[in-house]
């Protein structure tokens, strides 16, 4: 799951980087996949996390604002998302290892 995950997130930002206006949908897509690519190994991780680390479908949630180019600010809201959703992650792994030293 791991190999696979680094392969999309490498092969995304390739593009990304090579043809930043020609492959936004399918960056949009491989970047949504990497994230619920988490379904797979859905009950080790849920076992070995606190529910910090379930919020992280806020990313899911952002994409839909991000990619509503009508929507006025629909950037800052997108980056909010991002920005919320990396907070939680920050929090939960925090916490685990606090939790895992004591």
């Amino acid at each position: 799951m791991t190999g696979t995950v680094w392969t999309g997130a490498v092969t995304g930002a390739v593009l990304k980087l090579s043809r930043p206006r020609h492959v936004e949908r399918v960056s949009i897509v491989d970047y949504l996949a990497l994230g619920w690519m988490i379904l797979v190994g859905m009950r080790p991780i849920l076992a070995s996390t606190d529910v910090l680390g379930v919020w992280g479908v806020l990313y899911s949630f952002g994409v839909g604002f991000h990619i509503w180019r009508a929507l006025p600010f629909q950037k800052v809201i997108w980056h909010s998302f991002v920005l919320v959703a990396a907070s939680f992650h920050y929090a939960a792994i925090l916490l685990r290892v606090v939790l895992t030293r004591s």
